[in-house]
């Protein structure tokens, strides 16, 4: 049986991740999977768990946490030369990274794409002996960060960053620091210095607004000796990623730097939300190093797969909505040689109708979601030929396998004219008794000849 490491804070954000511990091992389980858990904070951590586990009994590591949790795995992780994928769950307070990933808050969403098998690589930068996932900062911005209490940041969120903000504006200076590179050699004076893997630091989502994380770069961004009355405007400049344009700021991409602080003085780094080692530091990057689980389309957040319904096609736009007219469906069906006979009795129970349809109202596309011997099965999905290079057909099918799992499905059926495309979202073939019953194939002219349905799965936990 393979096994699913599983490392989790308890104290980050607001804790409450441990109460879905019990779901999350459950889900697994009914994959074959056997997460193994480990506990921040006690006798094991991360590094003792890579050493004394035999890791080649695991599928995958999850990180459970904040982004210093994140940075925590990843560090333990490249040390011990663990090379497993790697699937987030944000419970902190910024994450930082799983906003890149577009990773939802919501556990059952981060599980749903957890279960998946599907990855992209990740850079990951390194300073010094320290690895980082999506940022190194030095300057204002971390002294702020690092003076924020633990429970006031636990409690208030991302608000208790620009509170303590606010109390540490007396202290407010600029360092002078030299960075350099293989291209260039700068001399400055400083508010602060952030060298990105990632978009987002510190929960301002835009402040490296052209990053990358698997291009083999690291994005600097130095803020040059910013007065107290420009503060202001530079942080509303990071808010709306405009700042990039400020003379005050120097933008550039790099595969190696070198940061030290030309008066002496020791200056504090932090390295994904954690403390880091003080300057001077020799920043490099480490190219797609990680696996990192993304799931795929239609594994992304619930309430935005049902709320998106308007797609965009060589200009013409398509709009997916519910329909009480089964009729025009069928209709539909049946011009795109999906077979409905007049005499079939199967008994179904109609749970979900929905119509793709055009600006002008014409229908273009339909999908019905049923109850069939109390299991829920996509009763038939199609698309007009002109519209299928558009996510019509991938949109309505997240849509009602959203339906279903509202409804307490943990499993969709379906019989694929196009098992390939079905494939992509996670559908596998099954033996046809193993499903419920569906229309009868065989007596189908198409059956065999220009048509080869399978009947296919889809497990949600």
């Amino acid at each position: 049986m393979k096994k699913i490491l599983l490392i989790y804070n308890p104290n980050s954000g607001n804790g409450v991740f441990t109460v879905h511990l019990d779901m999350v091992v459950a889900a697994f389980a009914k994959k074959g999977l056997l997460v193994v858990p480990i506990r921040l904070g006690g006798r094991i951590e991360p590094d003792t768990a890579f050493k004394e586990l035999d890791m080649g009994e695991y599928h995958k590591v999850i990180a459970a946490g904040g982004d210093g949790t994140i940075n925590n795995v990843v560090n333990a992780m490249i040390r011990n030369d663990i090379h497993l994928p790697l699937a987030i769950f944000p419970a902190g307070t910024a994450n930082d990274l799983a906003a890149y990933f577009e990773i939802p808050l919501v556990v059952e969403d981060m599980l749903r794409i957890a279960l998946t098998d599907k990855y992209t690589p990740m850079d990951v930068g390194k300073a010094g002996d320290r690895y980082f996932v999506n940022v190194l900062a030095a300057g204002m911005l971390v002294d702020i960060s690092q003076k924020t209490d633990p429970a006031l940041k636990n409690t208030l969120g991302m608000a208790s960053y620009y509170l303590k903000g606010l109390a540490a504006i007396p202290q407010y200076r600029n360092i002078p620091l030299r960075v350099k590179t293989e291209e260039r050699d700068i001399h400055t004076k400083a508010t602060a210095i952030l060298v990105m893997n990632g978009r987002s630091a510190g929960g301002f989502k835009n402040v490296s607004p052209d990053s990358e994380i698997s291009d083999g770069l690291l994005d600097v961004v130095l803020f040059k000796e910013i007065l107290f009355p420009e503060l202001l405007p530079t942080m509303m400049g990071i808010l709306t990623g405009l700042h990039t344009e400020s003379k005050k700021v120097e933008y550039f991409k790099t595969k190696h730097l070198w940061i030290e602080a030309e008066n002496g003085d020791e200056v504090l780094t932090d390295i994904d939300g954690e403390r880091g080692d003080p300057l001077p530091l020799e920043v490099s990057v480490l190219p797609s190093r990680l696996l990192i689980n993304i799931g795929d389309s239609s594994e992304t957040d619930s309430k935005k797969r049902s709320e998106m319904d308007v797609l965009d096609l060589n200009n013409i736009r398509v709009r997916i909505k519910d329909t009480d007219d089964y009729a025009e469906l069928v209709e539909l069906f049946i011009r795109n040689d999906l077979e409905y006979t007049e005499d079939d009795e199967i008994t179904t129970d109609i749970v979900r109708c929905l119509r793709a349809e055009t600006e002008g109202g014409e229908l273009v596309g339909g999908c019905v979601l049923a109850l069939r011997e109390g299991r829920f099965i996509c009763d038939g999905i199609a698309v007009d030929p002109p519209y299928r290079g558009s996510d019509t057909g991938a949109r309505m099918l997240a849509m009602i396998e959203d339906t279903a799992m509202d409804k307490g499905a943990g499993e969709l059926y379906l019989v694929a004219r196009a098992p390939a495309f079905f494939a992509k979202y996670g559908y596998r073939e099954i033996n046809r008794e193993d499903g419920p019953v569906f229309f009868e194939c065989a007596t189908c002219p198409q059956y065999g000849e220009t048509c080869f349905p399978k009947v296919m799965k889809k497990t949600f936990y």
